[in-house]
């Protein structure tokens, strides 16, 4: 993470491992609502998302793991999508 907002992100207080789900299936499942409770209660989860879609980019292989402003890379995608669509 960067920017000095970066310190009061509540997800350094849980560290990488429950905000990347590395399971598969169900278990994915229930590490991403984990990740993204933690996100929920996170004061600078706007500022969070808009960093991981400024690095993501147009480019769909540089998408992020885990769960990065709430949202999963899946929703990061479609949300840069409709983004693209507005600006279009």
């Amino acid at each position: 993470m960067t920017g000095s907002w970066a310190v009061d992100a509540r997800c350094v207080t849980v560290g990488p491992a429950v905000m990347t789900a590395d399971a598969v299936g169900v278990e994915a499942t229930r590490q991403t609502e984990e990740a993204k409770a933690v996100c929920g209660q996170c004061t600078v989860r706007a500022e969070c998302l808009e960093l991981a879609l400024a690095l993501e980019g147009n480019d769909p292989a540089a998408a992020r793991a885990g769960v990065w402003g709430g949202l999963d890379p899946e929703e990061r995608a479609r949300t840069a999508r409709r983004r693209r669509r507005v600006t279009a």
